[in-house]
């Protein structure tokens, strides 16, 4: 319905704002480098002191450690983490309804075609739009069935999931989890490969503003 569609648009609209009001840390590993990087971020401090390397794998970053991750860009805040745009994803116009509660509505949208190696009818994705705030709670793209590439490769596993928390009711939801990635079985040997990040410890804080501490 015309509402149903105006609560999915809102929901999208509300997608990375108000990132720049929440101090966070965030644990995470990346898809070729394993290893577990602790960070904070602090939108209320200057861009050169706003993001802070804190640990990895547990241990205290050498500075050789913290250069290579600067110039990685891992400084660099993602307010969506490492989320592709969902208009590369999903057909943002063909809205159908998998679920419908008082206190969510759950969409299923198509994930787009054009890949011939990812059959997108193998694919399916979720958004779970909370009714009172209109925003999303969860996106899921997983997988259906498997599938064999080139005959040899057989994918088992692949997708993506996001989960949202408010943490003001004026302000937007922000991501506190996301998990991308999968699985391939060669012969009898199964191999996954993911990217994760978790936030926790939020802090409401008021963004660093450039003009006003140059005064």
């Amino acid at each position: 319905s015309d509402t149903q569609s105006t609560l999915f648009a809102a929901a999208c609209g509300k997608l990375g704002a108000d990132a720049d009001q929440w101090a966070y840390t965030e644990t995470s590993h990346g898809l070729e480098d394993q290893r577990v990087l602790v960070t904070r971020i602090d939108p209320s401090k200057p861009e050169a002191q706003r993001s802070v390397l804190l640990s990895i794998d547990g241990k205290a970053p050498t500075p050789a450690d913290v250069q290579r991750w600067r110039d990685e860009r891992g400084d660099t805040p993602k307010p969506l983490g490492d989320l592709p745009p969902l208009a590369t994803i999903v057909d943002l116009k063909e809205l159908r309804i998998s679920q419908d509660d008082p206190a969510a509505l759950v969409f299923e949208l198509p994930v787009l075609g054009g890949n011939a190696d990812f059959p997108a009818e193998k694919f399916q994705a979720l958004f779970r739009v909370n009714q009172t705030s209109r925003a999303f709670e969860d996106i899921a793209v997983k997988l259906r069935d498997s599938f064999r590439v080139a005959g040899v490769v057989k994918v088992v596993d692949a997708g993506l999931e996001m989960h949202f928390q408010t943490l003001d009711p004026a302000l937007a939801p922000q991501p506190v989890r996301l998990k991308m990635g999968g699985g391939v079985r060669v012969l009898l040997v199964k191999l996954s490969r993911s990217i994760e990040a978790t936030r926790t410890d939020f802090k409401r804080v008021v963004p660093f503003d450039e003009a006003a501490a140059g005064k």
